[in-house]
C-alpha cells in the first residue's frame, strides 16, 4: 500500500515551461526544475543549468517553521517562476527586471513569498481581498499564471492581480 501512495506523489500533476527551464508540480506538492539556470530562474540557489530534474525546496523564512511548503499551482515565464502555496501565499524566483517578482530585488535565485502588494496608480497599499501577517498585507491567491516578464493571480474574491512588464491597453479602436 505504501509503494502505491509514493507513486501517488511523484505523480506529475503540472508542468510549466519558460524560455530555457521548465518546471513540473508533483503530487506531493514538491517542484523539480530542470534547463538553463541563468538568472537563478531554477530557484537552486545559484545559475548553473541542470540537465536532470531537481526538487526545490521551499521553505518557509520563520526560523520554527522550517519545513517544506505545499504547492498546489506553479507558473513560467521567460526568467521568472511563481509558485502557490496551500494557504494561499505566492513565492517567486528568478530575475525581476519589470518587477515581475513582486518585490524589489533584481532577481532571487531562491524561491521567496510575495508579502506585499501595491496597487499601481494608487497612493497606498490596497487592502482589498489580502489578509494581514504581521503589519504587511499579503495577497491570498487561489491561481498564478506567468507571461514573458509578467505575473498574474486570481485572488480569492476572484479579483484578477497583474504585476511586472503589463500589456496596456491600446487607444486605438479595433475595427
Amino acid at each position: 500500500m505504501e509503494a502505491a501512495s509514493e507513486k501517488e506523489a511523484m505523480k506529475i500533476l503540472h508542468v510549466s515551461a519558460g524560455e530555457g527551464h521548465t518546471l513540473a508540480l508533483t503530487g506531493n506538492g514538491c517542484i523539480y526544475a530542470w534547463g538553463r539556470g541563468l538568472f537563478g530562474r531554477l530557484g537552486t540557489g545559484n545559475d548553473s543549468d541542470e540537465l536532470i530534474p531537481l526538487k526545490i525546496p521551499i521553505k518557509r523564512l520563520k526560523q520554527e517553521d522550517q519545513l517544506d511548503v505545499k504547492i498546489v499551482g506553479i507558473a513560467a515565464g521567460a526568467y521568472h517562476n511563481l509558485a502557490l502555496s496551500g494557504d494561499g501565499l505566492v513565492w517567486s524566483w528568478g530575475y525581476n527586471v519589470y518587477g515581475q517578482l513582486g518585490r524589489e530585488d533584481e532577481m532571487s535565485s531562491i524561491p521567496c513569498p510575495i508579502d506585499e502588494v501595491v496597487q499601481e496608480g494608487s497612493e497606498e497599499i490596497t487592502t482589498a481581498n489580502t489578509k494581514r501577517d504581521n503589519g504587511k498585507r499579503v495577497l491570498e491567491a487561489t491561481v498564478v499564471k506567468a507571461g514573458g516578464m509578467m505575473s498574474l493571480a486570481i485572488d480569492r474574491c476572484g479579483t484578477l492581480w497583474i504585476w511586472g512588464h503589463c500589456p496596456l491597453p491600446s487607444s486605438e479602436k479595433k475595427r
